[in-house]
């Protein structure tokens, strides 16, 4: 369930933290209220 694992990772920093640990850039994030979106991408 995708709504529990966000639970874990509520800060963007963190989230941005697990993007990098996953070999992402390019991180951004916009929050609204409780809804996260989030946008990395895998580099060449």
């Amino acid at each position: 369930n995708v709504g529990r694992f966000f639970q874990y990772f509520s800060s963007e920093r963190e989230l941005e933290g697990l993007c990098r640990a996953c070999g992402l850039v390019g991180f951004t994030c916009q929050r609204r209220g409780t809804f996260i979106m989030i946008s990395a991408t895998k580099p060449l």
